[in-house]
């Protein structure tokens, strides 16, 4: 996960997914939420990004990963 890196675009209503990745350290790899993500979205550690959205906007958020 890299500074000022994005994710695509949900749609207010309608399930999503996505996933972020890390390199360097030594996996496995564990995502923690730094700040609230957008409502209606959750983090597994292992960085899948899935729910349902239920408002729209811009919600910059941030995430702390750790390695073994």
């Amino acid at each position: 996960v890299f500074p000022g890196a994005s994710i695509p675009d949900g749609i207010v209503g309608i399930s999503y997914s996505a996933s972020l990745g890390a390199s360097g350290g030594t996996p496995p790899y564990r995502f923690i939420a730094a700040s609230e993500l957008p409502p209606g979205l959750l983090l597994s550690e292992s960085g899948a990004i899935s729910g349902t959205p239920t408002q729209s906007g811009s919600f910059p958020f941030r995430v702390t990963v750790t390695d073994q």
